[in-house]
């Protein structure tokens, strides 16, 4: 996982996503978690209700930072309003803030330097500022009734937050700890982890914590243990998608119904895709930063696999798919979109699957592209110059794999 790159905010619309502020990204999804990634982002946890005018402005429901109307940046000091197309809309001072924590319909939360904080102790607090739809459909802050919630320290800048009118979750990374706060009791459920990731699925708490699935019931301390688990993981809004000895499995937390969808081990995919890529024989390697991904995207999940051939190869990738819905297990290839992307001396790897596009970031060329798996067709855009570009981002966990 990747480490906190410190309170340090800069003004694009990535940096906001990769801590709230300054850095975050929100995890290996594994995959997604990256994908692995591993990889938020159905990543992170779902936030609010939802984009509501998803369907007009293109973007799904997978924000940390961000309600049905706004989406946020925070800068040192301030925060950032931008509408869901990136517009922004309006710069709320904030002194004490230094990054986002979670956004839904009635609250925005970030952490801040504390009131009661001096030279001698450095203390963070989780803020909370109630929101209300202006006349514009847009926010308005509502600064007079801003509260300290809980102090906090050393937030996990990845997928690892979630905050609600009752509770309130993240991990702290230096002392790698799940914590659950219960804002009416006012009392700390803390949990010492190796690694993990954990999402809000249908009111439950779906974790993967050292090697093993648990779930929780909000409103309950007591953890149920569904089994092994690794990375690489990644979830939607109802489902949690992980890998184990077995192959790749996917959790229905509504069901609570535990199906493997890929039946094949890590090793059997890679022989297969060593096959369908045409390397067989080849001295084919994974990369340093791991070869199997997950992403999930409308009742599809998707691997990748990455890997080189020879010691100094480019890295490439192949992607395969299971349309899960109604039981599905066909494990498709899906026969050289990255290379279309790229070209054919590439080295790269999908960022995302979101609203049925494929997104990369090319390098070299300092751009960005899509590969519509519906239209067919292939799109290029610059950050912040396309509303692809905060499409894209709508995965914060998406930013550890730019970084």
């Amino acid at each position: 996982m990747k480490k906190i790159l410190t309170y340090m905010i800069t003004f694009s619309f990535l940096a906001g996503l990769l801590s709230g502020c300054g850095g975050e990204y929100t995890g290996k999804s594994g995959g997604e978690g990256i994908a692995s990634g591993t990889a938020v982002s159905e990543a992170a946890v779902v936030s609010g209700s939802g984009i509501k005018e998803k369907a007009k402005a293109g973007l799904p429901m997978k924000y940390t930072f961000a309600n049905d109307r706004n989406l946020y940046i925070c800068n040192v000091g301030n925060v950032e309003q931008l509408s869901l197309e990136g517009e922004l809309i309006r710069e709320w001072d904030l002194y004490e803030a230094n990054q986002l924590f979670y956004v839904d319909n009635e609250y925005l939360y970030y952490v801040g330097s504390g009131g009661e904080a001096d030279e001698e102790t450095d203390v963070d607090f989780l803020y909370s500022v109630p929101l209300r739809e202006g006349e514009d459909g847009n926010d308005i802050l509502l600064l007079e009734k801003k509260k300290e919630v809980t102090d906090i320290s050393y937030v996990e800048m990845e997928s690892n937050r979630y905050a609600d009118s009752r509770y309130v979750m993240w991990k702290e990374e230096i002392e790698n700890k799940f914590i659950k706060y219960d804002r009416k009791m006012k009392k700390k459920q803390e949990r010492k982890i190796e690694w993990g990731q954990f999402a809000v699925i249908c009111g439950k708490i779906v974790a993967c914590f050292d090697g093993k699935l648990y779930v929780q019931e909000l409103e309950s301390d007591q953890w149920q243990e569904i089994g092994e688990a690794r990375e690489p993981f990644t979830w939607n809004a109802e489902c949690f998608f992980y890998k184990n000895k077995d192959g790749y499995r996917m959790y229905d937390v509504k069901k609570g119904e535990d199906i493997l969808l890929i039946s094949e081990a890590s090793e059997d995919m890679w022989r297969r895709m060593e096959k369908d890529e045409g390397v067989e024989g080849k001295e084919t390697r994974f990369t340093f930063g791991g070869y199997d991904d997950l992403f999930c995207d409308n009742d599809k999940l998707y691997l990748q696999i990455r890997y080189s051939v020879g010691e100094d190869g480019a890295q490439k990738c192949a992607l395969y798919s299971v349309d899960y819905k109604n039981g599905g297990r066909e494990v498709k290839y899906e026969d050289q979109i990255i290379d279309k992307l790229f070209g054919d001396n590439y080295s790269g790897y999908c960022l995302d699957v979101i609203n049925d596009k494929l997104f990369v970031e090319r390098e070299w060329e300092q751009d960005y592209r899509y590969y519509d798996l519906l239209a067919k067709k292939i799109h290029t855009f610059k950050e912040l110059e396309d509303p692809a570009y905060y499409e894209m981002q709508s995965d914060v966990r998406i930013a550890e794999r730019l970084w």
